[in-house]
């Protein structure tokens, strides 16, 4: 119709007035997509991959095509080369990233069924000034939902209140139960017919991705990545998972171990592609911000005898990968100073151009502060790798470290010990009362295979330099937010249930519960059976 109009009025007007209303008519035409630009709907999707080791990412240096899909993302991004997590496992984990927190109250029992609870958990509450990353988006007029795979994210857990959207695939779709939870196909499928329903509107959504997480399969990407040899079948479970992690791995039966987790992360980086598929085709890809992360990396491994995700804070478990698409904001860079989990959060909340509430706060920082504008990325091109400068990762919850530029510092108090005003000093006095601690030169030694001092006696003058200075950096910013932590609570009634282990309880009782008749006296051994 458009087109038609326009060669009527090429015939019946003067040719300067024609071009008059033909500029006129381009012009609105500009000023509509400038409109349409300017009222751009502000959009974010991250994904949280469980489990997933950053080394093993072939756009992290990994020899393998692990992750081909992820490494497009990547090259258009920002990578980071050395963030940390703030917990071993999801229960720990992710509370620090949804809230920006090193120390946070769990948000989702640790068993699905047998929702046990910590006692000293039962009566604490969130601090006055988190807030979460949802819950800032939706004061925002922001759509928050979360997908997830994982088991334990259930509708009326302290993590589902933070959304307004939950879906547990668990409850939703029909899934092979071999893999114990739906796999990433899954996700993807829905996440799609999510974005088709929502996609012209301001939206923060949440994927949670269960297959870079144990069981594991000899499927065909597995035996792709595997090629020739034989491994020892014997020593590994049908999940994967080794059955006796102390015993004499051979060279193939590692690699085996390797393959089969690099078969469920390319697994993963083809649904991924899926998603990006879709949100090109639909021309909003690079309108759209994507974060891709980790809870918690896994031990393959590499330590005798570790497998999974326990232990300490060695990197295997403690580094994540973190990769950040936003086109439209940020040009493709690489930057290696320290980050952590929970400067996602306010990196997030940064380029989409939201502020945290007054009286409401975050630990962690804008990573990308400063390199938001494209144009002035250029012209901060000298300063890309002095930015944030000297930063240092922590962790407290369950296990206490600290890493800096150089060095990893592993203690053997929890933060109760280290973060108490009662704590000692680094001298002698901290050496009597026990305090050890695992160092690691990661410049010389990034495998942290030989540590520099086991424990604070017989320690050289250079080591005690270095323990001083490490044990003092982890007190001056972890007592303040851990006191925080501490004064954190309420009485009143937990609103989900909760069952406590007998583990838990305890008495100073002096006297039995029970006192009858010492029945253990009275028995007596059975006369051997005569073999007829």
């Amino acid at each position: 119709m458009y087109c038609n109009l326009k060669e009527e009025l090429k015939k019946t007007l003067p040719l300067t007035l024609f071009l008059l209303v033909s500029f006129v008519s381009s012009f609105s035409r500009c000023g509509d997509f400038q409109r349409s630009q300017k009222n751009q709907p502000r959009q974010a999707i991250l994904i949280l991959l469980d489990a997933a080791r950053p080394d093993h990412f072939s756009c992290y240096g990994y020899p393998k095509p692990t992750t081909p899909e992820i490494d497009l993302l990547a090259k258009n991004g920002v990578r980071f080369l050395n963030c940390y997590t703030q917990g071993i496992n999801t229960r720990t984990a992710l509370p620090c990233l949804i809230f920006s927190r090193y120390f946070i109250q769990p948000i989702f029992p640790n068993h699905h069924s047998i929702p046990f609870e910590n006692p000293v958990n039962l009566f604490r509450r969130l601090d006055r000034e988190a807030i979460s990353i949802p819950k800032t988006l939706e004061r925002e007029g922001f759509i928050t939902a979360a997908i997830v795979a994982h088991e334990w994210l259930t509708e009326g857990t302290k993590f589902a209140k933070e959304f307004k959207e939950l879906y547990n695939l668990h409850t939703i779709v029909k899934y092979d139960k071999k893999y114990a939870y739906p796999r990433a196909d899954k996700v993807i499928d829905f996440t799609i017919k999510w974005l088709e329903l929502n996609r012209e509107k301001d939206f923060f959504l949440y994927i949670h991705i269960m297959d870079t997480h144990f069981p594991h399969f000899f499927e065909e990407d597995a035996k792709s990545f595997f090629g020739e040899g034989h491994y020892n079948e014997k020593l590994f479970a049908p999940s994967g998972l080794p059955i006796n992690p102390n015993v004499n791995f051979s060279a193939d039966d590692l690699r085996y171990l390797n393959s089969l987790y690099d078969g469920s992360l390319r697994y993963t980086s083809r649904q991924i592609g899926r998603l990006v598929n879709f949100l090109k085709n639909a021309r909003i890809l690079n309108q759209v911000l994507i974060v891709i992360t980790a809870d918690h990396g896994e031990f393959l491994l590499d330590r005798k005898g570790m497998i999974s995700h326990v232990g300490k804070w060695y990197d295997p478990v403690a580094k994540i990968p973190l990769i950040i698409h936003f086109p439209q904001k940020i040009e493709p860079q690489e930057i290696s100073s320290i980050s952590e989990l929970i400067d996602i959060g306010p990196t997030i909340l940064g380029l989409l151009g939201v502020k945290i509430p007054e009286g409401k706060s975050m630990d962690g920082e804008n990573l990308l502060d400063g390199l938001v504008v494209r144009e002035k990325v250029r012209e901060m091109h000298g300063k890309k790798k002095n930015i944030q400068k000297g930063r240092a990762a922590f962790i407290g919850m369950g296990v206490t470290g600290v890493r800096d530029v150089r060095f990893k510092c592993l203690f053997n108090w929890p933060a109760a010990r280290l973060l108490r005003d009662s704590a000692p000093s680094m001298g002698g006095e901290a050496r009597a009362a026990g305090l050890k601690a695992e160092i690691y030169d990661l410049v010389e030694d990034p495998k942290e295979m030989n540590p520099l001092m086991l424990g604070a006696e017989g320690v050289g003058s250079e080591g005690r330099i270095i323990l001083n200075r490490l044990y003092k950096l982890y007190q001056q910013r972890m007592r303040p937010l851990y006191k925080r932590y501490e004064s954190a609570k309420t009485d009143k009634q937990p609103e989900l249930a909760f069952a406590i282990s007998s583990a838990s309880f305890s008495t100073d009782l002096k006297i039995p519960y029970f006192k009858g008749p010492d029945i253990l006296a009275t028995v007596k051994e059975a006369p051997k059976k005569t073999a007829i």
